[in-house]
């Protein structure tokens, strides 16, 4: 795996919700195709819409990762969001990392980020609710299913869980 340079994580704000919406859409249009059929995405991508995140902002903590920009212009903006991820209690959901940025460490970051705030919160196990696509990604950080693909209402997914090492000594 080949890491970014200047990537950064930070917590989400209702000024993300434009950029943040549009690169869910991005993600699962483009990196989700092979396993769902293309109106469960739309559907799905609906969803997640600017207003969606916003009224689910106090439900969950969403972070966003970036890459930070030299110049900052109207064109060039200071940063440039490249992923993003969400932890609701003991669940982990909604990571998106945009199509061009996969394979560079982005969710590799937005996962250690999320698993450290459980591990703050004292939690010991994780768990998240994986696409069909990511199942392989979640299982070399650890993750281990739980049982087979499930369609609980927005397409297959595959429960999966973690444990936790503690930040006691």
């Amino acid at each position: 795996m080949v890491l970014a340079p200047n990537i950064a994580v930070r917590a989400f704000t209702a000024e993300d919700a434009e950029k943040v919406s549009a690169l869910i859409r991005s993600t699962l249009l483009t990196s989700n195709t092979a396993h769902y059929p293309r109106a469960e995405l739309e559907s799905l991508a609906d969803w997640y819409c600017a207003a969606g995140l916003i009224s689910r902002l106090p439900f969950a903590r969403r972070i966003v990762a970036f890459a930070e920009n030299s110049g900052q212009t109207i064109e060039n903006p200071r940063e440039t969001i490249v992923g993003t991820a969400a932890r609701r209690e003991n669940r982990l959901e909604s990571f998106f990392v945009a199509p061009a940025w996969q394979g560079c460490g982005v969710g590799s970051l937005l996962l250690e980020a999320l698993e450290e705030d459980a591990r703050v919160d004292a939690l010991r196990v994780v768990w998240l609710e994986s696409s069909l696509t990511a199942v392989g990604f979640y299982e070399k950080r650890g993750f281990v299913a739980t049982g087979g693909a499930v369609d609980n209402g927005d397409g297959l997914v595959v429960t999966m869980r973690k444990r936790l090492p503690s930040l006691l000594p």
